[in-house]
């Protein structure tokens, strides 16, 4: 299946595995891509699906431009990804419902019996979106849901229903902690993790399993706590996931599968480029499917001196400091020219006098960078996930052909134009 695409540096690629209509992995996904820079048509397949991730009886759905036995069919829909967020993917999706059987109602229409049908909340929804490669209908999937809410309309007894849906992060983000729980100085990061994906019983083992990056560049105290960690009561432990992996920078999310997948972003200027978009003409049929573009820069991670200050030791009181500072005459960067620009970083996962050095060490190295970002639009690539590396070329106007991290961008459902905006962190002595 997908959770098998290829590594490189400990870090994914944009989704490669390409399914047919049945959901039959194909042995070669080049004409997938290739077709991507053609005139093309589109296709989405939606499937209801059990707590087994199985498909339920009758639970598979296609837009309109496929042909099936059902009558019912996608009428509209948008996947949001966004990096920042904890739930990184959300989605829209429209269902045409002649025959009721996407209305969510419960046993006999008593309010407080048990949901039945296809569609109710919490069920889990697995979409696919697709081209036609001749006539076959090729799909990489974009996104395992829960139903967060359903609207059903109906006019002139024409009936539509609208669902909105939030992938799997949603189940440890709506557990919430009952007490303080802790876990002692010198925990491994994935300890922490598995324990937080036990409490919203989040597969660890199995075809759905989580996968955990185990972060083997790094040194031992890179990848353990320097203090106790502690989630307190009443607190989501989905969010505070989010900002315990941020601090220990990795990314940890769920794929469009539904697989919790955890990666090291600490060597990630290493990461490959997995698609290009550029300007031009198309030639031989093929296009660079860059429509507009826009780039902006700013100095909000440009400073010149650094302050660190370690509160994880076990004695009272004690703290360990590191400071440096840039006042170097010859620098474009210096204190006299620019004035005191200080980035102070304070952890209590810093517990001795070398972690604080060693962080020091890392900040000061990143401390001439410019943020950099990029809008676009696109025509649409389904199988990009967010931090993936994509260049951009347009050298006309932007003058740009460079790597980007992608934050946000869309999937569409029934259209074919995506957005998206990535951001590069460069050295100042790079533009």
């Amino acid at each position: 299946m997908g959770r098998d695409r290829p590594h490189e540096h400990g870090f994914h690629l944009m989704w490669h595995t390409i399914y047919n209509e049945w959901g039959h992995a194909i042995p070669d996904n080049t004409a997938f891509f290739n077709e991507l820079r053609r005139d093309h048509r589109i296709t989405t397949k939606v499937e209801f699906l059990n707590t087994d991730f199985k498909e339920v009886e009758g639970g598979t759905i296609f837009s309109s431009d496929k042909t099936n036995e059902v009558t019912n069919f996608v009428s509209d829909g948008n996947i949001d990804v966004d990096i920042d967020r904890g739930i990184r993917r959300t989605a829209e999706l429209t269902l045409l419902n002649p025959t009721t059987e996407f209305t969510p109602h419960t046993d006999g229409f008593q309010s407080e019996g048990p949901w039945v049908g296809k569609v109710y909340l919490n069920r889990m929804v697995r979409i696919w979106r697709g081209i036609y490669v001749g006539k076959q209908s090729l799909y990489v999937p974009v996104g395992t849901f829960f139903v967060d809410g359903a609207t059903v309309m109906v006019e002139q007894n024409m009936s539509l229903v609208n669902l909105t849906l939030s992938d799997r992060w949603k189940a440890i983000a709506k557990s919430y902690s009952g007490h303080d729980f802790t876990w002692p100085k010198n925990t491994h990061y994935n300890d922490i993790i598995t324990d937080i994906l036990n409490f919203g019983r989040i597969e660890l083992n199995g075809r759905y399993g989580a996968v955990l990056d185990w972060m083997g560049s790094r040194d031992s105290d890179d990848r353990r706590t320097g203090a106790k960690t502690v989630i307190k009561q009443g607190v989501s432990r989905g969010d505070r996931l989010k900002e315990l992996v941020r601090k220990w920078n990795l990314d940890a999310y769920f794929d469009p599968m539904g697989v919790f997948r955890t990666e090291d972003r600490t060597t990630e200027r290493d990461r490959s480029t997995v698609w290009h978009f550029y300007s031009g003409p198309a030639q031989n049929d093929i296009n660079g499917m860059l429509v507009s573009l826009q780039r902006s820069f700013n100095d909000d991670n440009l400073y010149n001196h650094v302050v660190v200050i370690g509160t994880g030791s076990d004695k009272k009181g004690v703290t360990y400091t590191a400071t440096r500072v840039d006042d170097n005459p010859r620098s474009k960067y210096n204190r006299d020219l620019m004035g005191d620009r200080v980035k102070l970083f304070e952890s209590e996962d810093i517990a001795t006098q070398n972690q604080a050095n060693r962080a020091l060490n890392r900040l000061w190295n990143m401390r001439v960078q410019l943020s950099e970002t990029i809008e676009a639009n696109v025509i649409a690539n389904p199988a990009l996930e967010g931090d993936d590396v994509v260049l951009f070329t347009e050298r006309d106007h932007v003058l740009v052909d460079d790597r980007y991290r992608l934050q946000r961008f869309n999937v569409p459902l029934v259209t074919s134009r995506q957005t998206m905006q990535a951001s590069n962190i460069i050295t100042g002595e790079d533009i």
